[in-house]
């Protein structure tokens, strides 16, 4: 049992006495003082939210107040029975569809959904608000009290190890890949994977990995994603690597000492970064490189130009990527994050922060599994509020729990709940029934076991569903025996009413989404796939000064980008439905990771000058990308079709470079050279000529890197295909 479910359970124990107390005692609000029984498990047990003290208060605070205002509305919409069902299906739909926030923003919301219910369940709501919202003001401000104060478990220990050790293990595999490839680049990248390796499985341990709302979460999906394009750029340098020293060897100096200090902030906890001297090191070393390609200009040496290109792309495109680590540490350990730094240089570093509002209208798609999910939610309330209200219910707000509680992402999840939620309501109701039976003459023996009961149901752990629910059911029983001791049937009428409600998540669950998630992961995955090659046709195009130019890249860059978070959303709730049998999350996220690495990488060259190409130029660098983005998607469909055919097979990511593909291609390598060329012998003497080599250069080894990414995913594929099936 973990300590903090332990100072959970302890906090819970005394903060519902007290707020009976003061309830039943002072107030004597009687049967209404069950919205402060509520407000204590939903705001205590339910949201347990964490996080340093100040936005911890604020999440309390403001959770508390909304859901008064919840109550309110549910009053309101419980005049009638076609509102109390239409505005329960609104509110459920809305509420569980900002799910997509993830964080504590997730957390709230069935905490702020039982007020609603609670009041839209009860006809009579109305005649009883002024007593329900006085219930609900003392329980979430007496639980707000006392999560501050009682055994406070924000986190202390700011520390990320794990991030720091990939941080100081990519600093290490600099110095090996730069000025040149030295022969313990190998030994030194396999380091490297090993690090990320460790980070991705506690990573994706994290079940509630969060979203894009909060500025510190942000920065750790950040600085995980940055990790990811630095190994990448790692491998194709390992590749593809020249002995040519680079054009200003402090740059890769200047790289270790940023990757450095972010290791050690990261280790520390407080934001201690080092950016300012990479950044100036990158400016005066494009300098030098302008020179470079004039001079190659001006001599019409094509390997000349081709040289500085093949020397100092991936270095460049990594020291952007490191001063994006450094800038989302800051962010991450709650520093003032340099944004500005990722503005200085040739190309600017993009950055993308997707307002909340935004946010929500991408996931109004009936595709969208946030979407899925919350209509199949909006429709179980609905139901179970239109059962709730029927005249012979006597307790018709447990229909509502029973479905609320048991509704899970697809129908095997919500069956396997419902399952652990009928053997805990059933140990529940056994217990709560001979407790309520055998004490109900003795009301001092029932006060005395609610604390005991509520210190259950804090420390039950969520994982096995069957303990919280048997102790809720205890706790709510128990208390609903103390304010209501003329009701000798409260136990078995809560069982009948819980068991219809979870009958109702069922049947809606298979109504809706009969095979669950796991079956759309696939075509997902593949659709961003596809977004992204197009992406990276589009980019090439307009890098060249091919078609329509910008409104064509700016259009295939926002639905690439809602495509890739479709699929990363997706693989994540793949991952919570919790199967029988684990899903291939590596694979999964290596093939998001390969697509989201070019999205990145046409977002850095679509923001570059565009140039004119002559045909002679432009038209062998087209049939480049377009071999290299054919080899891309055809690898992505390999492995999908290698993950079907071979279920339950995974392979971690290999820690080997050398082993996952020999490099790019022939013809296409030589298709890029053949454009770069020409790009060299048509270019006029002056600043377009110079730009236009540039460009070009730049293109075919970013080419080259295309291919490569394709490769490891072939050799993902192989793996798999190698992999022994257990049988």
């Amino acid at each position: 049992m973990s300590d903090l479910l332990v100072a959970r359970g302890v906090r819970v124990a005394i903060v519902l006495p007290v707020t009976l107390l003061l309830l039943v005692g002072v107030l004597q609000l009687g049967p209404a003082s069950l919205l402060g029984v509520f407000a204590v498990t939903g705001l205590l047990i339910i949201g347990d939210f964490r996080g340093p003290p100040l936005p911890r208060a604020v999440t309390f605070l403001l959770v508390g107040a909304v859901g008064a205002v919840m109550l309110v509305l549910g009053a309101l919409a419980g005049q009638t029975e076609v509102t109390a069902v239409v505005g329960s299906a609104v509110a459920g739909f809305l509420v569980l569809l900002t799910g997509v926030y993830r964080g504590q923003f997730g957390r709230a919301g069935i905490p702020l959904l039982l007020p609603f219910l609670s009041e839209a369940a009860n006809p009579a709501a109305m005649q009883t608000l002024s007593v329900s919202l006085l219930a609900w003001a003392v329980g979430s401000t007496v639980s707000t009290a006392g999560a501050l104060l009682i055994l406070p478990h924000y986190d202390k220990d700011t520390r990320h190890p794990r991030f720091a050790a990939a941080c100081d293990a990519y600093a290490d595999t600099i110095p090996e890949l730069w000025p040149v490839v030295t022969p313990g680049a190998e030994a030194a990248y396999s380091r490297f994977a090993q690090a990320m390796i460790r980070l991705d499985r506690h990573w994706q341990g994290d079940r509630s990995r969060p979203g894009h709302i909060v500025a510190r979460e942000r920065g750790f999906i950040s600085i995980l994603d940055y990790l990811h394009q630095l190994q990448s750029l790692c491998t194709t340098r390992i590749q593809t690597g020249s002995e040519l020293p680079a054009s200003d060897a402090r740059l890769p100096r200047s790289m270790v000492d940023t990757a450095r200090s972010v290791a050690a902030s990261l280790a520390s906890g407080r934001p201690e970064v080092h950016m300012t001297g990479l950044v100036e090191v990158r400016g005066r070393q494009w300098e030098h490189i302008n020179h470079e390609f004039s001079d190659a200009v001006s001599g019409r040496d094509t390997s000349g130009a081709q040289s500085v290109a093949a020397r100092n792309f991936l270095l460049r495109v990594a020291s952007m990527l490191t001063v994006g680590l450094g800038v989302q540490t800051e962010a991450a350990l709650g520093g003032n994050p340099r944004s500005e730094l990722l503005k200085v240089g040739a190309v600017s570093l993009p950055e993308w922060r997707s307002t909340p509002v935004r946010m929500l209208a991408q996931q109004l798609n009936p595709s969208s599994p946030w979407f899925r999910t919350a209509a199949r939610g909006a429709v179980a309330l609905a139901v179970a509020i239109a059962l709730a209200r029927l005249p012979f219910i006597t307790h018709g707000f447990w229909i509502v729990m029973g479905a609320i509680g048991a509704l899970r992402f697809d129908a095997m999840g919500t069956g396997r709940t419902v399952r652990a939620a009928m053997i805990g309501q059933t140990v529940g109701f056994i217990v709560s029934f001979v407790l309520a039976f055998t004490l109900h003459p003795y009301p001092l023996a029932i006060t005395l076991l609610i604390p005991v009961a509520a210190f259950a149901a804090g420390v039950a752990p969520p994982s096995r569903l069957w303990m919280p629910q048997a102790a809720f059911t205890i706790l709510v029983v128990l208390c609903l025996s103390l304010l209501t001791p003329q009701e000798r049937g409260v136990p078995l009428a809560r069982f009948e009413d819980m068991l219809l409600g979870l009958a109702v998540s069922l049947f809606v669950s298979l109504l809706l989404w009969p095979r669950g998630i796991q079956q759309h992961v696939a075509r997902v995955i593949e659709q961003a796939a596809l977004a992204t090659a197009d992406l990276v046709r589009t980019t090439n195009r307009r890098l060249l000064g091919v078609g329509s130019g910008v409104i064509d890249f700016e259009s295939a860059a926002d639905h690439t980008r809602m495509r890739l978070r479709e699929a990363s959303e997706v693989c994540d709730l793949a991952a919570l439905e919790n199967p029988p049998e684990a899903p291939p999350t590596m694979s999964w996220t290596r093939l998001v990771m390969a697509s989201r690495h070019l999205f990145f990488g046409c977002a850095i060259l679509g923001n570059a000058p565009a140039v004119t190409a002559p045909p002679a130029v432009s038209n062998p660098l087209d049939e480049a990308i377009d071999l290299a983005t054919d080899r891309f998607l055809a690898a992505q469909t390999g492995v999908l079709a290698a993950l079907e055919s071979r279920p339950g097979v995974d392979p971690v990511y290999t820690s080997t470079s050398s082993s996952l593909q020999e490099g790019p291609r022939p013809n296409v390598q030589q298709l890029a050279h053949e454009g770069g060329a020409e790009a060299v012998t048509l270019a006029p003497h002056d600043k377009t000529g110079v730009a236009l080599v540039q460009t070009c250069e730049w293109d075919a080894v970013w080419i080259e890197h295309i291919e490569i990414t394709a490769g490891r995913l072939e050799g993902r594929r192989s793996r798999i295909l190698d992999s022994p099936v257990e049988t």
